[in-house]
């Protein structure tokens, strides 16, 4: 089986591919991270690309969303146990990223704001901020705007013109900056460390094993293509292994030792001394 895309549920349980096969319309597959079995499947419409799709932590609900420069943008919520899809709105226009918050709320990024979307109860509260992000360790990060990250109230400033991807581990934040460097922060604002990858391209996702208090880096070739698996220490921000893959399309998943998948459904495991090897297809 080939996967086009991945995502995840905020707690790591659940895993979701995705699979394009009309205008607006895809497939689904949401797998349970431990066995790395398919739960279930569903088509529902969505915009692939962008970062439209989410899975609940209890692996239930799938959101996704149509993305639309012309007339309304659609939202979808599909509830596996009821075998149907339990909400709709078309409130939005240019949806560029969905994410539950919890089961009974969906944050919706449009432009440079963040919806809060209460399902359940048919509320809404609107923020002005770029993205909200939700932290396992320590309340919720916040991108006020694409290169303003605001922590405790005070607001960095990205040297490069935005940031991507920020992620919470117990002791801060860390984010990277397109075309720059990655960084971290704590949760007082102070800079911990900043670790330049230029010459490898950017960070297009960050993920924290906690097991082994270290952050797993994709950092894509935006020059010559591929992508290196940077494996960095938490505590220093020094680089600890490289692994080169030949695409960016594989997620990495914290449970148990740790293992990744990668568009072909080869899985891979990180051994102690931190070298990717094949484990199964």
């Amino acid at each position: 089986m080939v996967y086009n895309d991945f995502f995840k549920s905020n707690n790591n349980d659940y895993i979701g591919t995705i699979e394009p096969v009309g205008d607006d319309i895809v497939n689904i597959n949401i797998i349970s991270s431990l066995t790395r079995n398919i739960s279930y499947c569903v088509t529902l419409p969505g915009s692939f690309g962008g970062e439209r799709f989410s899975v609940s932590d209890d692996g239930d609900l799938v959101a996704s969303a149509v993305y639309s420069d012309y007339g309304k943008g659609k939202v979808s919520i599909y509830s596996n146990k009821e075998k149907k899809v339990i909400f709709e709105t078309a409130l939005f226009k240019r949806i560029d990223w969905i994410d539950f918050y919890n089961l009974s709320v969906v944050m919706i990024g449009e432009k440079n704001k963040t919806h809060i979307y209460n399902f359940v109860d048919n509320i809404c509260e609107t923020q002005n901020n770029y993205r909200v992000f939700n932290n396992l360790f320590n309340g919720d990060i916040i991108l006020h705007k694409e290169n303003v990250l605001l922590i405790n109230g005070k607001k960095i400033k990205s040297k490069t013109f935005s940031f991507f991807n920020p992620v919470g581990v117990p002791d801060g934040v860390i984010i990277s900056e397109i075309g720059g460097a990655v960084l971290k922060y704590s949760y007082e604002a102070n800079k911990e460390w900043e670790l330049n990858i230029e010459k490898y391209g950017h960070a297009l996702k960050i993920y924290y094993f906690e097991s082994k208090n270290i952050l797993i880096l994709d950092v894509f070739d935006y020059l010559k293509g591929g992508s290196t698996f940077m494996i960095v220490d938490n505590e220093t921000g020094k680089i600890l292994k490289l692994n080169r893959f030949e695409s960016n399309k594989y997620i990495f998943i914290p449970q148990g030792n740790g293992y990744i998948i990668d568009y072909k459904s080869n899985v891979y495991y990180i051994d102690e001394n931190y070298n990717c090897f094949f484990l199964m297809s």
